[in-house]
């Protein structure tokens, strides 16, 4: 009988594997309702005191622009997740650190916090400033449908950028001299 057991037990074990937990998959559903907005700040961020060239942007050109992510669920203190977008300028480097940013392949980033991450309060939101390569010419530089995920859970698509036109998240050019899309 316990023989029987063990081996019950290990292959309830093995179907686990590979298959997001509770929490992981809620962390998920609820960071998919968060509003994520993206502003440019600076496009000529080398004229206003930006070391572009030390951070190693071509030409010595940069632009810096804010990430803001608001809950508009429970309190978040999981720092078990990422977010998935495409960013066709690299980031050089990002001031607030509680996050991380990290180039993958392509224009693919992940975004994510770091040990130093606090949490995000029910209904607060949270400021990641970064300077990215080059100037952003155009609204449709910055790119929908940014994903999150957590562990093994099943991605989703953050709903507040889930829009072809990126004006639903994309927030007015401060000083930056972009076209419309």
């Amino acid at each position: 009988m316990f023989r029987l057991s063990l081996i019950a037990l290990m292959l309830l074990s093995i179907a686990a594997t590979g298959h997001a937990s509770v929490s992981e998959q809620q962390i998920v559903n609820q960071f998919s309702q968060f509003s994520v907005t993206w502003q440019v700040n600076d496009n000529q961020a080398a004229l206003n005191s930006i070391g572009c060239a030390a951070l190693g942007a071509d030409y010595a050109a940069c632009n810096r622009a804010t990430i803001t992510l608001t809950n508009n669920g429970p309190a978040l203190t999981d720092k078990n997740w990422a977010i998935y977008m495409s960013n066709v300028h690299q980031t050089l480097r990002v001031d607030n650190d509680q996050f991380k940013m990290t180039h993958l392949v392509g224009d693919l980033t992940r975004l994510e916090p770091t040990e130093k991450f606090t949490g995000i309060g029910a209904g607060e939101s949270v400021q990641i400033p970064i300077v990215n390569e080059y100037g952003q010419l155009f609204i449709t530089d910055v790119m929908p449908r940014r994903s999150v995920t957590s562990g093994q859970a099943i991605p989703q698509i953050i709903a507040s950028t889930g829009h072809e036109d990126p004006s639903h998240f994309v927030l007015a050019w401060r000083n930056a001299g972009v076209q419309p899309g």
